[in-house]
């Protein structure tokens, strides 16, 4: 097109006329392929992340067919859903550098939901917020945690629906600042003002990176108070290496970012032949490749505490239904016995002194009546046995607090199994 006029006046070039544009995917791919090394870090990064998704895919399947709790089962295929989310973003931005902050953004949205769905994952494993309460109330937590942990000034405080609700929005405001972040990026981006040249738009974006990962830490030190919690009471949960696990995620996806902002911001990241010489579309290929490598090792990780996780209760399930199905074939016996014992008390208390004592016979009841009987002595002795199994699966609390918490002896226990059996 030629020049622009207003006024009969020609407009000048803009600052960044001579700059060289962001390539599509067409230009991404041959720049890609002229060099050995930029065309073996993109078939590495497309091979890591089609097995990314295929391992994820895997593991959906395992947990599928082996654990059948529908809540916690859909929160753990959400949460391992990051991984892959993250790896195909980043290839994609690889193959698709101008709908880079379009891929950030949508994975940053879905990060956010998983950190609210890690949240309820706890909580769910307490059995509900009320029975989380009531099991930690006088339980006592440092809130010298990272990245404050070198903070050993700060005291020791005991878990109320207010230091709850604390550490929750403390997680859950990284949910929003985070997205709300990259969605102003995209608006920088999409009006074509973002560049290298103009320095103000670069500052705003160094500040937003800033505050991302500002909330990323808050977010970090939320879950650290949650792990406090809940590492003793829901230890045979495998909550520590999920927390570990989130806090990697977390640091990962957000902190790398910030860092990469401010390498390209100073210009420290040079010139990669052949790819365009501009730090900040360098900095977001080299940045999508190390994500795109690094997400399929972590999915790995993860599956592997998801099946231990999945494996302990498909064995507690199998046990569970081995008690139901004894229960069942001692159900009959027992309340043919139980009947026999009622009619005997029965006949003993209208039985007249004068007449000679004769041993009754066992007693012959209508079919109808025993299968009645039948019918309620098993109802009741599953749910009695479904509580208490039930019990010692999901809370486990009267094991694993040393001190402190809700207590029952192990005399209890067993009393209650002798009631059943």
């Amino acid at each position: 097109m030629g020049d622009m006029m207003m006024n009969g006046n020609t407009l000048p070039p803009p600052p960044c006329a001579n700059m060289t544009l962001t390539p599509n995917s067409i230009e991404m791919v041959e720049l890609m392929s002229s060099s050995q090394w930029t065309l073996a870090l993109l078939i590495v990064c497309s091979i890591l992340a089609g097995a990314c998704l295929l391992i994820y895919v895997e593991t959906i399947m395992f947990i599928l067919l082996r654990l059948p709790y529908g809540t916690r089962r859909g929160f753990l295929i959400f949460l391992l859903g990051c991984f892959p989310v993250f790896s195909l973003t980043s290839i994609l931005s690889i193959y698709f550098p101008r709908a880079t902050l379009m891929a950030e953004f949508a994975a940053s949205a879905y990060l956010a939901v998983c950190v609210y769905t890690f949240i309820l994952l706890i909580v769910n494993y307490f059995g509900g917020y009320e029975n989380m309460l009531k099991i930690l109330h006088e339980e006592r937590f440092s809130l010298a945690q990272a990245p404050c942990c070198c903070c050993r000034c700060l005291p020791e405080v005991a878990l109320t629906k207010k230091t709850f609700h604390r550490a929750r929005i403390m997680v859950m405001q990284m949910t929003v600042v985070r997205p709300v972040a990259l969605f102003i990026s995209a608006i920088l981006w999409t009006d074509g003002l973002v560049a290298m040249c103009f320095e103000t738009y670069q500052t705003i974006e160094v500040v937003l990176n800033l505050i991302a990962t500002i909330s990323t830490l808050c977010a970090i030190y939320g879950l650290g108070l949650f792990y406090e919690m809940s590492i003793r009471p829901l230890r045979k949960f495998y909550v520590r290496p999920k927390f570990f696990g989130m806090k990697i995620l977390l640091l990962l996806t957000n902190v790398q970012a910030a860092i990469f902002a401010f390498l390209n911001r100073f210009g420290v990241i040079g010139c990669l032949s052949p790819l365009p010489c501009d730090s900040e579309f360098t900095g977001n290929v080299i940045l999508n490749a190390i994500v795109a490598i690094e997400m399929p090792f972590l999915l790995l990780i993860a599956r592997i505490i998801a099946l231990k996780f999945v494996q302990r209760f498909h064995k507690l399930e199998q046990e569970l239904s081995v008690s139901m199905a004894t229960l069942e074939t001692n159900a009959a016996p027992m309340a043919e016995e139980m009947c026999s014992r009622d009619q005997v008390r029965s006949s003993n208390d209208v039985r007249i002194t004068s007449i000679p004592y004769s041993p009754p016979s066992s007693p012959e009841l209508p079919a109808d009546i025993t299968d009645e009987i039948k019918e309620e002595t098993k109802e009741e002795l599953k749910k009695e046995a479904e509580s208490i199994i039930m019990e010692e699966i999901m809370k486990e609390v009267n094991e694993t607090m040393e001190n402190g918490g809700v207590h029952t002896s192990t005399l209890e226990k067993r009393g209650n199994r002798d009631s059943i059996c």
